[in-house]
């Protein structure tokens, strides 16, 4: 069963940080996101998982479990630095890469759609 969970967090699990965790550092979560962590994504502590910053940074992170509070109802959940994956967006002038997703079009209207989508300034 350990391996179907490793499975799944080298699947794409990821969870929302205000800070990354620095070397021999930990970051508590928050609530909503232990909730998702542990309750949606089916994680346990042990498990690695990326961190990611919502500034373009990432972390591959361990998940480290507290002790549970006397009444049981809560526990705090960290994470650990594993290995720096620091992914950063490019940096335009312009602003945000735009990127369009769409379903394929049939006859010539693709390829119009791309034309217009290149001069708008579609970046993908």
């Amino acid at each position: 069963m350990s391996q179907r969970r490793e499975n799944h967090s080298k699947a794409g699990g990821r969870v929302l940080v205000e800070k990354l965790p620095e070397k021999g550092q930990k970051t508590r979560l928050t609530r909503p996101e232990s909730h998702h962590l542990i309750s949606v994504l089916r994680m346990q502590a042990g498990d690695e998982i990326d961190a990611l910053d919502g500034k373009g940074g990432s972390a591959r992170c361990r998940i480290l479990k507290q002790a549970q509070s006397e009444d049981g109802a809560s526990s705090d959940y960290f994470l650990e630095w594993v290995a720096d994956m620091s992914r950063t967006q490019p940096a335009t002038a312009r602003g945000p890469q735009l990127i369009l997703g769409m379903g394929i079009l049939k006859g010539e209207a693709m390829e119009w759609v791309i034309e217009k989508s290149v001069e708008l300034g579609a970046d993908e």
